[in-house]
């Protein structure tokens, strides 16, 4: 056994011994132009969109030098390349001798320009959607910022919608999120760290945090967790999430996501880090605890007393989502005699000549409802009436007359489904702990419910995000942080930001006190 190992191991040193001796390919721009533009065919030949434009510069004095554009259709603005590039450039005149740091400084009017000794890094950048200028007689490139492909422009959110405060949301391009979160911190110390991640499609990222007031060990470990994927693709920033979570067998999310640049900006504010994604209009935040879902940007614009009111509702509304189909079947199946005697009468003759009990009937019902909202959710929105009507007016209206199910199962998955929707961060786990708790209550009542609430709680309290409990305040208790939790104390009385979070600087409000009346 041990030889094995030893012949493995010494044949694993020659492979990487050999590896290592394989010639690298050469990576340099010559200065030869043919050259450069025979390298481009090859390693874009499968790309049609490719284009090359070769034209003259003058020179001083003597005949004029040859140089190539190289862009890709449809990725980079061909006005921009023919009015502020090759325009410009055909009048100008190049010294060949010159170095190509003092052409770009002299003859080039774009804003960002850059010179690039590498052949593979002026490939990426063609494949990003810049142009690559190649001068004849020269062993570098000008990278040059020209990006022009189609991009959404700013409109509402439509999974955070508010009646009060802005209305903008994130969209697919990385340099517009960035301009909406600088719209609300106007602030040198915002900070947008790059990061380039996924061997094929490279997507661009950037971390994003207040410097001095964002916690380095929190820095440090988003920019760990970001560093250790190794993937191929990066489609959204939901691919980020998963490969960075803490508990990715966990229900429960521990990375938040938002796509209003308001919300984004208010929890930099507090100390945590954020996260964009370059193709993704969905942002991501760390660390991200529990009570943030009952937290909604609307909050914040409103007085406190309705807001606290709307957070309690939200509360009872997550509990009455996961517990009313199960505490509905563990009555009417298991404990009859805890229903009051007039409503068990009323309901024992409603459901008379049902041919299921309450268990089949929830787990039927609910069922039809999870196709609907399914279907609801994937056809096309002029059908998205007809599938409303059909399924909650038709089908339930019919089954009640053909006696398959009973009016009062009707009443509790119905209100179950309205209730889902009134925290909606928390709509998919909602979703998994109702079925859960239905199914342990369908085999040992009300006892199973106790005892799913039970390990759902302990889950709960073993999380942590980043480092952060994930039921803080509530776990560690700290006073200070109970002000805006299930409670929304005013803005002036929440002196300082979350503990735990910012570097040292947590007061956020130096005048805690409102002017008195008359002042």
């Amino acid at each position: 056994m041990l030889r094995k190992l030893f012949t493995k191991l010494i044949r694993s040193k020659k492979i990487n011994h050999n590896i290592n001796n394989i010639p690298q390919e050469d990576n340099s721009i010559s200065k030869d132009l043919e050259e450069n533009e025979r390298i481009l065919h090859e390693k874009l030949r499968l790309s049609s969109d490719l284009r090359i434009r070769m034209f003259l510069i003058g020179s001083e004095g003597k005949a004029p030098v040859s140089a190539m554009i190289a862009f890709i259709d449809g990725m980079c603005s061909s006005i921009y390349v023919n009015r502020d590039i090759i325009g410009p450039l055909m009048h100008k005149t190049v010294n060949p001798k010159g170095k190509i740091e003092d052409f770009v400084k002299e003859s080039l009017v774009a804003c960002d320009a850059q010179v690039i000794p590498e052949m593979d890094k002026c490939i990426n950048s063609v494949m990003e959607g810049g142009s690559v200028l190649f001068i004849d007689g020269y062993s570098a490139a000008i990278v040059i910022d020209s990006k022009g492909y189609p991009k959404r422009s700013v409109e509402q959110p439509s999974n955070e919608v508010v009646m009060r405060g802005p209305n903008a949301s994130f969209t697919e391009h990385l340099r517009t999120n960035t301009a909406l979160v600088r719209r609300y911190i106007k602030d040198n110390k915002l900070a947008f760290e790059k990061a380039e991640i996924g061997r094929r499609t490279k997507t661009i990222i950037n971390i994003v945090y207040i410097e001095g007031i964002a916690n380095n060990k929190l820095i440090d470990r988003v920019r760990k967790r970001l560093s250790s994927i190794n993937t191929d693709a990066i489609l959204d920033s939901g691919y980020i999430e998963q490969y960075i979570e803490d508990r990715p067998f966990s229900i429960f999310a521990t990375l938040g996501n938002t796509q209003k640049p308001d919300v984004f900006a208010a929890k930099l504010l507090e100390g945590r880090v954020g996260i964009l994604v370059d193709g993704s209009p969905i942002a991501l935040t760390a660390p991200f605890l529990f009570q943030e879902s009952f937290q909604n940007a609307e909050d914040y614009y409103t007085k406190p007393f309705y807001a606290t009111f709307v957070r309690i509702i939200r509360y009872l509304a997550f509990l009455a989502t996961i517990i009313t189909p199960a505490a509905f079947v563990a009555l009417t199946v298991f404990h009859q005699e805890l229903i009051p005697t007039s409503l068990l009468f009323s309901m024992a003759k409603a459901g008379s000549g049902v041919p299921f009990n309450s268990f089949h009937e929830t787990v039927l019902l609910l069922s039809v409802f999870e196709l609907l909202k399914e279907a609801g959710i994937h056809m096309p929105k002029s059908m998205g009436q007809t599938i409303s009507i059909v399924g909650a007016l038709v089908m339930g209206e019919t089954c009640v007359s053909a006696g398959l199910i009973s009016a009062p199962i009707v009443i509790v998955v119905a209100f179950t489904a309205v209730t889902g929707y009134v925290v909606n961060p928390l709509h998919e786990q909602g979703t998994l702990l109702r079925w859960g708790l239905l199914i342990v209550t369908g085999f040992m009542g009300v006892f199973g419910l106790i005892l799913g609430l039970i390990v759902v709680l302990i889950h709960l309290v073993s999380i942590t995000s980043f480092g952060f409990p994930y039921l803080s305040p509530y776990a560690d208790f700290e006073p200070g942080d109970i002000k805006d939790s299930f409670l929304r104390m005013p803005l002036w009385y929440m002196v300082r930001r979350p503990s735990g979070m910012s570097d040292g600087n947590r007061v956020r409000v130096d005048t805690p006190v409102p002017p008195s009346e008359g002042e």
